[in-house]
């Protein structure tokens, strides 16, 4: 694959399925259709993959299975091709990082409390 091609991704069925298992079907009913089989795609296939979101049950997912690196903000996506601005808190760089790390600390205690 050449940089700049687009490849379309289509997540499995089964892929979904482990997202609920994993998180229950409370959690998975607060993501959007696109955020959820983003994120299964994410957490079950190994890859470049990456989410953006201003959702911050995205990020606590992410946080409770230590993937940060796979989670971006809309504020660094335009710094990183030149259009950087002010953007609402929901999609800033702070805002994912906070909600990453309330999502680590969920994982860590079991995932109880992000239940």
């Amino acid at each position: 694959m050449k940089r700049g091609d687009v490849v379309e991704e289509t997540t499995k069925i089964g892929e979904l399925k482990d997202l609920i298992d994993r998180f229950g079907r409370n959690i998975v009913e607060k993501l959007d259709d696109g955020e959820a089989e983003s994120l299964a795609l994410i957490t079950e296939r190994s890859g470049e993959f990456l989410i953006c979101s201003g959702d911050a049950i995205v990020y606590r997912v992410l946080g409770a299975q230590n993937m940060s690196d796979r989670g971006v903000a809309l504020e660094s996506v335009l710094a990183a091709v030149g259009m950087g601005r002010q953007v609402s808190y929901q999609y800033t760089e702070d805002f994912r990082r906070m909600y990453f790390q309330k999502g680590f600390v969920e994982g860590l205690q079991g995932l109880s409390s992000l239940k």
